[in-house]
C-alpha cells in the first residue's frame, strides 16, 4: 500500500502541506487504522517547499514519524 503522507489546515490550498502534526488530519489514527490491515505500507512524506535547505524538514518529518508512530513503522 503506497500512501502519500500530509497534513493540512482548513480548505485553502494554502494549508496544505503543513509539517506533520501541524494540521488537522489525525496523521497518528490514519496510519495506525492502515496498519492493523496487516498490510505493508510504504509512504512518501509530501511537504510543500520543504526539499530546501539540504531537506531539513523532511528529515524532521521522518523523526516525527518514528517518535508518535513508531509501533506502525516496525
Amino acid at each position: 500500500m503506497q500512501l502519500h503522507i500530509r497534513d493540512a489546515r482548513g480548505f485553502d490550498p494554502a494549508g496544505e502541506g503543513l509539517m506533520l502534526g501541524k494540521g488537522e488530519i489525525p496523521i497518528k489514527d490514519v496510519l495506525k487504522n492502515v496498519h492493523s490491515l496487516k498490510r505493508t505500507i510504504r509512504g512518501t512524506i509530501e511537504l510543500d517547499n520543504r526539499h530546501f535547505d539540504h531537506s531539513r524538514c523532511q528529515l524532521e518529518a521522518v523523526r516525527w514519524l518514528v517518535k508518535n508512530v513508531k509501533d506502525v513503522l516496525y
